[in-house]
């Protein structure tokens, strides 16, 4: 899907990011393995989503006693991380490793917008954001278990021309 220059351009300016938090994790071990001896997973696939969750208002006081209104939203990034090896895809047996995480980040609404500029916002920029985080925490993962490191790749919103379709579908993807 092509971007939405103009609206994303306008979500940029409407939006603060004001925090990055993990609400949920799920780490899948194959329980035959042995961390330190694990052989080598050959194919990791890396897959991303983004959504809106919550538009929300809160009020409070400003510095004068005056009651103030500060609009948010929050958005959700789902990374997984999944590592096969050529005797789990020969067989129905459990993937070596799976890491499944999801961030929230919360915006604070500085200007308005438009509901087509926020999905755009959320598709497109919310990566930015999320990614390293992901990337820290596969990278964690995999050292807490002694296993050698995955790293995520960079988020790219404008993937190269020449990169053939098959090297695309181990990248991250943005489905919603």
């Amino acid at each position: 899907m092509p971007l939405n220059l103009p609206a994303l351009e306008a979500a940029q300016k409407a939006l603060v990011l004001h925090d990055v938090y993990f609400r949920d994790e799920q780490v899948a071990l194959d329980p035959e393995l042995t961390p330190g001896f694990i052989p080598p997973a050959p194919h990791v696939h890396f897959k991303m989503t983004t959504g809106l969750l919550h538009d929300f208002t809160v009020e409070g006081q400003d510095g004068d006693g005056q009651t103030v209104s500060v609009r948010f939203l929050e958005a959700e990034f789902k990374g997984h991380v999944r590592c096969r090896s050529d005797q789990s895809i020969a067989s129905d047996t459990p993937d070596v490793l799976r890491i499944e995480v999801s961030l929230g980040l919360l915006y604070r609404v500085v200007s308005e917008c438009s509901q087509d500029c926020i999905e755009e916002f959320v598709r497109a920029n919310v990566p930015f954001h999320a990614i390293p985080y992901w990337r820290e925490h596969v990278h964690a993962v995999c050292a807490k278990r002694r296993l050698p490191p995955i790293t995520v790749p960079m988020y790219q919103r404008f993937p190269p021309a020449d990169r053939d379709t098959e090297a695309e579908s181990h990248a991250p993807s943005n489905a919603r």
